[in-house]
């Protein structure tokens, strides 16, 4: 059975779902904007702001597919392929598969610098034109960066930003970097390898694990060439 959470179940396993509940459960726990679901299997779920992150055990993969499409507020989901597929299969809608890479390299910092989250989103908005609204966005990122869950890094040319990245979710042990983006007359300059380079680097030093979920080959390619392999896939779909 599905049932709401006060506590996490011992999850096992080395899976992007997996990490992203650890992540959201250490920063935030139980609070009331975010629900946390298990089963009896194992399996758990993290629901925020519509946005749920999946880690379904193959015994409650079905159970747990049919629980989360029947949540009306749930519009998006990351999760196995699996679990994805049938969720998307009672929502009627498609799902995009990804690669999970995780970097096998030592990395080298520079000394780049640091946006505020009103910085970072005025840079990301144009490029990501699926940004979260600004007040919900804003109070998350401020919130776990006071709380060491959340930082970024950017390369300026003047006073401008022309490229920046940033950790979207961390972990006792690893991260998560995303909301990779170069200003378009500032690409294919190495800029975002740059970015991202530094951030693992500084994650790496802390002894944690660095993952990044490239969207398309061009990004995976130079992924690549930083180090990072394919370790896994994930998938996201959403409620049409």
């Amino acid at each position: 059975m599905i049932r709401l959470a006060e506590q996490l179940p011992v999850m096992t396993g080395d899976t992007l779902p997996l990490y992203r509940i650890r992540a959201l459960w250490e920063c935030y726990g139980a609070v009331p904007f975010l629900r946390f679901y298990t089963g009896d299997d194992g399996s758990a779920a993290a629901v925020l702001d519509g946005q749920a992150v999946v880690y379904a055990t193959v015994p409650e993969r079905e159970e747990m597919a049919l629980f989360v499409s029947m949540q009306p507020d749930i519009t998006a989901l990351l999760a196995d392929a699996q679990t994805a597929g049938a969720v998307a299969a009672h929502w009627g809608a498609d799902v995009q598969t990804v690669p999970v890479m995780r970097c096998e390299a030592p990395q080298k910092a520079e000394q780049l610098v640091r946006l505020s989250p009103r910085e970072l989103y005025a840079f990301l908005e144009p490029i990501f034109p699926g940004l979260p609204p600004f007040e919900g966005w804003y109070m998350d990122v401020c919130y776990r960066e006071r709380h060491g869950f959340c930082r970024n890094v950017a390369v300026l040319d003047g006073d401008r930003a022309v490229s920046a990245a940033m950790t979207t979710a961390e972990w006792r042990g690893g991260a998560l970097i995303g909301g990779v983006a170069t200003a378009p007359d500032h690409r294919r300059q190495g800029l975002a390898a740059r970015c991202v380079g530094t951030l693992a680097a500084a994650l790496q030093g802390e002894g944690r694990q660095v993952y990044i979920c490239p969207k398309n080959e061009g990004a995976q390619r130079v992924y690549a060439a930083l180090g990072f392999v394919v370790c896994d896939y994930v998938a996201l779909t959403e409620r049409i």
